[in-house]
């Protein structure tokens, strides 16, 4: 399998089966980009922390047939949007925009 680096931002995501989620990844050069992020909603996923929205991610990601697949993900510094309901809303609006681009 084919794997590639990107720099990416997260607008959305959507639980997929028992333990996996299907995301929306702005990347900084493949552009928007559907991704599956296997067992990453098990107790013990190292990579359900860094996957959550709005989260600004380094992720390595493998070819799929239909999504890519999400390989290894860090986060990136960058504001923590939780802690600030006001910045969460207009990151909320700001990744409902992008997502519909």
């Amino acid at each position: 399998m084919a794997t590639y680096r990107d720099e990416a931002l997260i607008l959305r995501k959507l639980d997929y089966g028992e333990a996996d989620r299907i995301l929306t990844l702005l990347t900084r050069e493949h552009g928007k980009v559907g991704v599956i992020a296997k067992g990453v909603r098990r107790p013990a996923s190292r990579l359900a922390a860094v996957l959550e929205l709005f989260m600004h991610v380094d992720v390595q990601l493998a070819r799929g047939r239909n999504l890519d697949v999400v390989t290894q993900a860090v986060r990136l510094p960058g504001p923590r949007f939780p802690a600030d309901v006001e910045r969460t809303a207009r990151a909320a609006l700001v990744a409902e925009l992008a997502d519909r681009v």
